[in-house]
């Protein structure tokens, strides 16, 4: 039965969280209790009786979309080898697609690609003196809708903003923080202002957090002595962080930074939040996750226990509104997308399972799909369009790596393509990006290849136009990147270089590129 958030582990407001507090509604389940129900697998016997003939029958993101794993967790790359900051940029507004799609509700969209982006060459960029010199400390760039926040650090600690319309190119405002910090460890772009945050993963004794007015750039609040973060989630009026492995978590309301609740668990957890279609038609980083997430009023996640139970809870008050006692695995790798919970099953039987989360303390999960290969690793699940994309590797030889497409309601296997060494999959519209640390291959609707093996690291703009760059983004050095524009279905448009940034800083929207330079801060228009 649902159970509702306890009134034990309410913290008042402003109170700092108490990371010995243990949440009453856990207990450590012993051997006898933990029992596992046989999932339903309508392909089983097929399954066996081809394989006995002989025959041959979107996803691990960072951040919001992707599993906090519960052991050893760090800092999830945010781009493909380079240090995580996109999983972290979510806005604070709730918007009606993303209340169609919560959790409980599947609503029929179909990601008709937008019109193409009329891109243009860069030209020369605007430039932006920082408020603290630039040197070797924190540095980043972050775009939310017309907005660019950038951010240098002083040698003191201190972190200086600067505010830039993306539209116009006019520099808003410089703010400083109250709060410092020995290291920086993101900036955060939110509706209500820029967010900066140090301390978040291992290694960390703290987290300090401050926001600063969106409008002129004061202080709004700022917080520090909080127990260390293993990772940040923003909702609707809320910051949500996962601490100490998935055992402590803790809510912050997002206008006061007043503490809201906190809960203590004895054993370890993922924790996922679930992304919506509207999710895969805006920007995106390199590893396909949303720069700005559409948010539910309800704020949902999903956290599975290390001994297998799994929650449907709210970012605010922790609450529980669904629960099961098993689930067929458990760890990094699960993805949560439009009332679904995918799950690969890395034991003896490669499986992947889905679970109805509107209905997860009742309803049977379903084997979307079971490996025939021995020993093949299962991973990088990403919705694509109203499919399910992962990479299959057979004995973790990732030169045979195969990208694989499934009809979520169970209909089996849709399409598969080679692609050697894939590392991240990028939904656009009805189409994926398969993205190594060197090329990218876009892959249609249909599973053909559209184009193949591309120089560099292509990144989606919306659901009909990439970003593509020369090579990887995840240097923090200044380095030119040479740019071009992909319309799905036309010929990619040369845009120029990007002179000097630092690629691990730069952000985008659908029409400019926002970065940290060697000296300044830069925006390029690549549209009108």
């Amino acid at each position: 039965m649902a159970a509702q958030g306890h009134d034990e582990t309410r913290q008042e407001p402003g109170s700092p969280p108490d990371p010995t507090r243990i949440d009453p509604s856990f207990s450590e389940p012993t051997v006898a209790d933990v029992q596992y129900a046989r999932p339903v697998d309508p392909w089983a016997e097929a399954e066996a009786a081809a394989v006995a003939a002989g025959g041959h029958l979107p996803y691990q993101v960072s951040g919001p979309s992707a599993g906090t794993p519960a052991p050893g967790v760090g800092d999830p790359a945010g781009k493909t080898g380079g240090r995580s900051r996109r999983a972290y940029r979510i806005g604070l507004w709730s918007t009606a697609g993303a209340a169609a799609v919560a959790l409980g509700v599947t609503a029929a969209v179909v990601l008709w690609p937008s019109s193409s982006i009329d891109f243009h060459r860069l030209g020369e960029p605007s430039v932006f003196t920082p408020g603290i010199a630039l040197t070797s400390a924190f540095s980043d760039a972050t775009v939310i809708g017309d907005r660019a926040y950038y951010v240098s650090a002083a040698a003191n600690g201190v972190a200086a903003v600067t505010a830039v319309d993306t539209a116009s190119g006019e520099e808003l405002w410089h703010g400083n923080t109250t709060l410092s910090a020995a290291r920086w460890d993101r900036l955060i772009a939110t509706e209500a202002g820029p967010l900066l945050v140090a301390g978040i993963g291992s290694g960390s004794t703290e987290t300090r957090m401050e926001l600063l007015d969106e409008s002129g750039g004061a202080s709004v609040w700022h917080r520090d002595g909080l127990a260390a973060a293993d990772s940040i989630h923003l909702g609707t009026g809320v910051v949500f962080v996962v601490a100490d492995g998935g055992k402590l978590l803790y809510s912050l309301d997002s206008g006061t930074g007043g503490t809201v609740q906190v809960t203590r668990n004895t054993i370890g957890s993922t924790i996922v939040v679930p992304t919506t279609p509207a999710d895969l038609t805006g920007p995106a980083d390199a590893t396909g996750t949303a720069i700005n997430p559409a948010l539910a009023d309800d704020n949902p996640f999903v956290q599975v226990t290390s001994r297998g139970a799994v929650m449907v809870r709210d970012m605010r008050e922790l609450g529980t509104t669904a629960e099961r006692d098993e689930i067929a695995a458990t760890g990094s790798g699960m993805v949560a997308h439009d009332g679904r919970l995918f799950v690969p099953e890395s034991g003896s039987s490669r499986r992947i399972w889905s679970y109805d989360l509107a209905k997860i303390n009742t309803a049977e999960p379903v084997a979307l799909y079971t490996s025939q290969q021995s020993g093949a690793d299962l991973g990088k699940l990403t919705p694509c369009g109203e499919l399910l994309c992962f990479v299959e590797t057979p004995g973790y030889d990732r030169k045979k790596a195969e990208v694989v497409a499934l009809d979520v309601t169970g209909l089996g296997e849709k399409w598969r393509l080679p692609v050697p060494d894939v590392t991240s999959l990028v939904p656009v519209g009805d189409a994926v990006a398969a993205v190594t640390t060197t090329t990218t291959t876009l892959i249609g609707a249909d599973g053909k290849a559209v184009w193949s093996d591309q120089p560099g690291v292509t990144v989606r703009l919306n659901d009909g136009n990439l970003l593509r760059f020369s090579d990887d983004l995840t240097t923090g050095y200044a380095e030119d990147r040479s740019v071009a524009g992909v319309p799905l279905g036309g010929e990619p448009v040369e845009l120029g270089q990007a002179l000097g940034v630092r690629p691990d800083t730069c952000s985008w929207n659908t029409y400019a590129l926002a970065c940290v330079g060697k000296e300044n801060f830069v925006l390029y228009r690549f549209s009108e």
